[in-house]
């Protein structure tokens, strides 16, 4: 089936994907309940699936948001890219990528950025090839707590 939009029958596979491609343990729970949010935001959020012809299961996904600054240009951010591992080196991460290109191109964006974790080697290599360039290595900070 190829690229297709993400409903909430969805979430059980992109919540496993998370955990085991991306390294992030949420909940199903919390999952479902974020996905509603970011669904019904469209001009800023974008998440499309690929799903697998034979099982109609979501094997891959991507998501982006729209990303506006007062230094650069508007440009899709991306927030989560990942394929299931027997998945990798089909070709599906370069078609939800291009898909995204096309997306951005259509709103008007000047392209896209994206992080990647030092250590996601074969990530870099994946996004070099697709015509990415490192521009900054950087650390990520960040201060949680629980709101009331």
């Amino acid at each position: 089936m190829g690229i297709a939009n993400l409903n909430e029958f969805d979430l059980t596979e992109i919540n496993q994907l998370n955990q085991s491609e991306l390294g992030y343990a949420y909940s199903l729970e919390k999952t479902k309940l974020r996905f509603n949010s970011l669904i019904n935001q469209p001009k800023h959020h974008v998440l499309v699936g690929y799903r697998d012809d034979q099982t109609n299961k979501i094997i891959g996904y991507i998501h982006a948001e729209v990303y506006e600054e007062l230094y650069c240009d508007p440009l899709l951010n991306v927030l989560a890219l990942a394929v299931k591992e027997e998945y990798q080196r089909h070709g599906i991460g370069k078609q939800l990528l291009q898909w995204l290109e096309t997306e951005a191109r259509a709103r008007g964006m000047h392209g896209i950025r994206l992080n990647s974790g030092l250590k996601r080697v074969n990530a870099h290599d994946f996004y070099r090839a697709a015509g990415y360039e490192e521009i900054k290595t950087q650390k990520k900070f960040q201060k949680t707590w629980n709101p009331k």
